[in-house]
């Protein structure tokens, strides 16, 4: 009689499949009851054309959003309809889509035939370096698109199995919806050729031909991304990345971290901190050269152990690829690193972390033993999660982490200042304001968070001090020009509050608030012509404000034109028939 062996008939998919899916869900439940934070305020609660009935169509059609993403926005257009302001439905979304994600990419891993399969996709639901992604409801963007991206690569193996037109077909589409919510999966193209060759040892004609529309696809999203970071995010700030060399450099270190951070997911942060990379010192130099050293020796060994180095190490780098520094972005501004940056890059790494540790213990007999230590990794990993997700639950407890880990981040403590203010904890926020500045003296949005915090505790001294240093360091910065204004304005120095408005006119001549400012600035000061000047470009581009129509009247009045004021009165009141001012200034011409 043989010995009865330790192994068991696997669970049928479906419970295997139910069982990952599981996972993700429980590691994150806390994250059910975190709330809006960081950009969630600019993407989501405070972005108007999620609240705009037709934003949909803006969203599809125009170019208001930051990045051209319309299907992330449309979902959030489509949440905002379903729960309104409510976090918690959005977080929901975004873990469920999750869980849908360790599921299709175990069945991507069984299609390429890895070992360990199903733990690769069990640590990928469980690990703690997707909670930016998952417990972060702005970057929904994240697990919407790996949704598509793996959608498509298994539509594009079964064609490669099946040759069935309409699974390639599928392919494409999943794709283009993968780049419409996200172009950080433009490298899936070349990742479909790596996989061409783990599969079969070679590429051939026909794996580019198959690959080539994918590969057009993603050039011309990634230069509609290029086009949005440059017009509508990084506007002409200065996103310094350095030579060739210093860019290389920082690449191979950045690789260098994320993969430490993967294997050992410690001191995990929403922000890390900033690096001044000197591309002639050997320790900047060394990631990078060890990097190359290993895909070279691989290479050399590419039929034998060399293969799955290439193959895990080989998808890492290329999807990494996009965010290593070699192309401008505005988030390099703060950090050349971030945890959300890793959802897909992840895979390879952990790929060939499994199939290696599946290799060995195979070759030790310790199968068993690969089995319990796989779920007490699991269960390692899910705990470090289930705590990173609580650390989002609000953006005191996000800034607060981030300043506990880095105490040198003028950034967090910046941010910890606006949720004092917001708060209402005026001395603590200036404490925390101070703090920023002195971190990050360099940095145009500490100095402004200052003079506000200052202005707003009576300190109007001191704010106009900090806008002046904000406006020193970035003379075209229109926003910091209205800033100074209006503390100028509450220090009584009008005439110079008039001249730094009509600076950020000039700076931002469409911008019909404000000309509104600067109207009324004026008005008060009876420069009643000027004035009107102001205010009538202000209709122009506010037609729909009924306050922009009745201050034009109030200076048409102020001249004695009262034909003219009295029409602007009427479209105020067409525009809001309880407007007092409009009424009661209506009244009094018409009593003449």
């Amino acid at each position: 009689m043989k010995p009865a062996s330790w192994r068991c008939r696997p669970p049928p998919p479906a419970a295997q499949a139910a069982l990952l899916a599981l996972a993700a869900i429980v590691v994150y439940l806390p994250a059910l009851r975190a709330g809006f934070v960081w950009d969630d305020r600019l993407l989501v609660t405070g972005n108007e054309l999620v609240h705009a009935a037709d934003g949909w169509l803006r969203m599809w059609l125009g170019a208001e959003n930051p990045d051209y993403y319309p299907i992330t926005y449309t979902s959030f257009w489509l949440e905002w309809r379903l729960w309104g302001g409510n976090p918690a439905g959005f977080h929901a979304l975004n873990i469920a889509l999750h869980a849908l994600n360790a599921v299709l990419l175990w069945r991507v891993l069984l299609r390429l035939r890895l070992p360990g399969a199903w733990f690769i996709a069990l640590l990928f639901a469980v690990h703690p370096i997707h909670a930016a992604s998952v417990g972060w409801i702005s970057e929904q963007k994240n697990t919407l698109s790996l949704a598509f991206a793996l959608g498509a690569a298994l539509f594009f193996f079964r064609h490669e199995a099946s040759r069935r037109r309409w699974e390639y077909g599928a392919a494409l589409g999943c794709f283009v919806l993968a780049l419409l919510s996200k172009t950080s999966v433009v490298m899936l193209p070349p990742a479909l050729l790596l996989c061409a060759w783990w599969q079969r040892g070679r590429v051939t004609w026909l794996d580019v031909r198959r690959a080539a529309p994918f590969f057009a696809l993603s050039l011309a999203a990634g230069l509609v991304t290029i086009w949005f970071q440059s017009h509508n995010v990084i506007r002409g700030e200065g996103i310094v990345l350095g030579d060739p060399l210093t860019r290389i450099v920082r690449a191979g270190w950045a690789a260098s971290f994320y993969i430490g951070r993967i294997l050992f997911p410690w001191r995990l942060s929403m922000l890390y901190p900033n690096w001044q990379v000197d591309p002639r010192s050997a320790t900047w130099l060394l990631p990078a050269l060890l990097l190359a050293a290993v895909l070279i020796v691989a290479g050399i060994f590419h039929r034998t152990w060399g293969r799955p180095i290439l193959f895990g190490l080989g998808f890492f780098l290329i999807s990494l690829l996009p965010v290593l520094g070699f192309v401008p972005m505005y988030y390099f501004r703060l950090s050349p690193v971030a945890d959300h940056w890793l959802y897909l890059p992840a895979i390879g790494i952990l790929a060939l972390s499994v199939g290696a540790a599946v290799m060995l213990l195979r070759r030790l007999h310790c199968e068993r033993a690969g089995v319990w230590l796989a779920a007490l990794l699991a269960v390692v990993l899910g705990a470090i999660t289930w705590q990173r997700a609580a650390v989002l639950e609000n953006s005191r407890t996000v800034w607060s982490d981030v300043l506990r880990k880095d105490p040198g981040s003028g950034a967090a403590a910046s941010n910890l200042a606006l949720v004092e203010m917001a708060d209402n904890r005026p001395a603590k926020a200036l404490e925390y304001a101070r703090l920023a500045a002195r971190l990050d003296p360099g940095d145009v949005e500490s100095w402004l968070n200052l003079g506000g915090i200052l202005d707003a505790n009576g300190l109007n001294v001191g704010a106009v001090e900090a806008y002046r240093r904000a406006v020193g360091m970035k003379p075209d910065f229109a926003q910091g020009r209205s800033e100074l204004a209006l503390a100028l304005d509450h220090g009584g120095q009008l005439d110079e509050a008039a001249r730094e408005y009509r600076e950020a006119v000039r700076l931002q001549p469409r911008d019909g608030p404000l000309r509104l400012k600067l109207g009324l600035l004026l008005f008060r000061l009876e420069r009643w012509t000027d004035a009107v000047e102001q205010f009538a470009v202000a209709v122009r581009l506010l037609p729909d404000v009924a306050d922009a129509h009745n201050d034009l009247g109030a200076a048409l009045h102020s001249l004695g034109r009262l034909d003219e004021a009295a029409a602007q009165y009427r479209d105020a009141l067409r525009l809001n028939p309880a407007h007092p001012d409009a009424r009661r200034n209506l009244d009094a011409i018409q009593r003449r």
